[in-house]
This record gives C-alpha cells, sequence and structure tokens, in this order.
C-alpha cells in the first residue's frame, strides 16, 4: 500500500487520482443528508496519508461529523475526555458488551440525539481503542445483529464480519437515521472503491 508520494497528481482533498476525483459525489452526499445526531471518526495520523482510509472519507461525506486524531506523542489525554455524556454516546465495536443496533430505541435517539463514536482501523487495532481512550464505561457499545458481508476489496480485514469504515457508518445510520443515509453514503464508497480498482488495472476513465 502506497502512501500519497505526488501531491500534484491527486486531488487535495478525496486524496484520488486528478482523472478520477470524486468530490462532487461527496458534495452531493454531504448536501442532501440532514443528520439527527453527530458522528466522530477516531484516526490513527498515520491513516491520514492513505487514499484508500475510508474513516476519513466517511468524515468528508457527513454534515454535523467530526474526526478526532489519535496516536500522536504530543496529543495529552484521552480522547473521551473531549466528550460530553450527553446525548447519547455509542461506540460502534462488537464486543460481548454490545447491544445490536436494530433493537434500540430509536424514538430515544431522535428526541434527544446522539454521538456515535467510530474507531478507525484493522479489527485488532479498533478492539483496544476504547480502552486504551478512556471510553470504557462511558459508552454503549453497539453492533450489528446480522453479519454484513464487506465490497470492500482495497484492503485485507481477516476477521469474519470486518468492514471498512465507512461501511459501517453506511449500515450504522441505516437504523439511526434512515436508509437513505446509507444508500447515499454506500453510493460514495462504492464509486472510490471502483475508481481505485480500475486506476490499478490501468483503467482511468471515470
Amino acid at each position: 500500500m502506497s502512501r500519497v508520494k505526488k501531491p500534484g497528481s491527486r486531488c487535495e482533498a478525496c486524496f484520488m487520482r486528478l482523472e478520477l476525483c470524486i468530490c462532487s459525489h461527496i458534495a452531493d452526499c454531504k448536501n442532501s443528508l440532514k443528520m439527527g445526531g453527530q458522528v466522530s471518526l477516531l484516526i490513527h495520523h498515520r491513516e491520514l496519508g492513505y487514499p484508500t482510509n475510508t474513516g476519513r472519507l466517511a468524515h468528508l461525506c457527513l454534515p454535523n461529523s467530526r474526526m478526532l486524531i489519535r496516536g500522536r506523542l504530543e496529543d495529552k489525554g484521552q480522547l473521551a475526555e473531549r466528550f460530553i455524556e450527553k446525548p447519547r454516546l455509542l461506540f460502534l465495536y462488537p464486543n460481548e458488551e454490545s447491544q445490536f443496533l436494530e433493537d434500540l430505541d430509536m424514538s430515544e435517539m431522535q428526541d434527544k440525539g446522539y454521538q456515535l463514536i467510530v474507531p478507525d482501523g484493522s479489527w485488532r487495532q479498533a478492539s483496544k481503542i476504547a480502552k486504551r481512550e478512556g471510553f470504557e464505561g462511558r459508552v454503549t457499545f453497539v453492533g450489528f445483529r446480522t453479519q454484513i458481508e464487506t465490497k470492500y476489496q482495497l484492503r485485507n480485514e481477516p476477521k469474519v464480519g470486518g468492514m471498512a469504515t465507512m461501511e459501517a457508518v453506511a449500515h450504522a445510520l441505516k437504523w439511526l437515521e434512515s436508509p437513505d443515509h446509507s444508500e447515499k453514503l454506500l453510493k460514495v464508497f462504492y464509486t472510490m472503491v471502483e475508481r481505485t480498482m480500475n486506476s490499478r488495472k490501468g483503467q482511468l476513465q471515470c
């Protein structure tokens, strides 16, 4: 996996090669969505330069979202300190404590709002973030009742049920917001995957 080595040949916003830029798709998605809650992406600083990082892409597509950087030596404290306990804090990671998103009281989410906290990275990395960043005991862990098959072909996820960060966010918003939110996010995600795969095959047409 190569980092962005030639900034002039890539879009400064979406990090795609200029001839494959997806910024118009990102703008269409962001401008068409209204959010009842907030999504916070927890992204390791080493991931920020990768064009295939989908946590950053999800942030670009979502209004009322934020991207919190972790893993830098100069950062003090834990990321959990940047969150207030209200509205309800939902941490998207399946473990033995997780509640199924499909079973949550969505009327409560709509009335009181929510913050969906999404760790970005491999399955192994994500499993350690909650404890390392001080979220344990402060959040409701959530996951999916139904195993969702990933359509991410750009990186390997050896764990069964593993998904790209943007896929996970999209499927979560299907329940927290609406199926329309999910579909619009996935449309941008699939466009990015398809264009990246084509570029690797030498097919650079949009």
